[in-house]
């Protein structure tokens, strides 16, 4: 072979050799791309995967039906666009939101006898449990409220744990006014205070709908009232024409709906 001939072959090796790479890289770059694409279209999957678990979604509203191993399962995705670095702001956003609707709506519905919330509809008047509390209520239920209400499933949620707090602290309150009463002695010098007791736990009472709590308001109004009436007869105070618990009935009306009948 002549040594043109040989510079002709080495060349044409050369050129064969930067083919074989280019079109190496031509190749890993596409695919690379398809990669791309089938990682966008995974993560735009799981999207539409969360938002499947909305009833509404102007409306924030999740499915009746949602529960935690569907969490458990969106997280898994999660975690396989994470391994993959196709994990964005965008689906932590959509899956921490619908994290955080579930579990108000669990707490929420926690409080009743039965859900209030199930799917887009909110149920009324459904009584509370019977252990419903208000210092367990701040550490269980009250964390979930929203801060800024962007939907009408926050403002729900944050109406009805409100509405909870307040009813079991009235609640509350009437109960330790008419526990701390049964203290006062019934007796001359002490009717007045009494009676500011009882207006004191009648006001909390006003303040109170739930029927689990007006249940046992009214036994604990009725056992105080037992008591008190039981005191003054056997104390044998003549109702009537006795001024100073004339003077108290104007105080509370309860004790004048108890012994005038008013």
């Amino acid at each position: 072979m002549t040594k043109q001939a040989k510079i002709l072959v080495s060349l044409a090796c050369i050129i064969l050799v930067a083919v074989i790479i280019q079109l190496s890289f031509f190749l890993y770059s596409q695919h690379q791309v398809k990669n791309i694409h089938h990682q966008e279209a995974y993560a735009q999957g799981v999207t539409q995967q969360i938002d499947q678990y909305y009833f509404d979604k102007e409306t924030g509203f999740i499915i009746e039906d949602m529960n935690e191993e569907d969490l458990v399962n969106i997280r898994s995705h999660l975690n396989d666009l994470e391994e993959s670095e196709a994990l964005g702001p965008k689906q932590i956003q959509a899956y921490n939101d619908l994290h955080r609707r579930y579990f108000a709506r669990d707490e929420v519905n926690a409080m009743y006898v039965e859900p209030v919330i199930t799917g887009g509809h909110v149920n009324s008047n459904v009584p509370y449990v019977e252990n419903i509390d208000y210092y367990t209520l701040l550490e269980t239920v009250d964390p979930y409220r929203f801060q800024e209400t962007e939907d009408y499933f926050q403002e729900t949620i944050n109406l009805l744990i409100d509405d909870a707090l307040t009813q079991t602290l009235n609640y509350e309150t009437a109960i330790t006014t008419l526990n701390n009463l049964k203290f006062i002695p019934v007796t001359d010098g002490y009717f007045e205070v009494i009676a500011r007791g009882v207006k004191e736990a009648e006001e909390a009472y006003a303040l109170v709908y739930n029927q689990t709590l007006l249940t046992k308001l009214n036994d604990a109004f009725q056992s105080y009232a037992r008591e008190l009436i039981e005191e003054i007869n056997t104390s044998n105070i003549d109702v009537a024409n006795h001024q100073e618990l004339q003077s108290a009935m104007e105080i509370s009306p309860y004790l004048k709906r108890l012994f005038v009948g008013e």
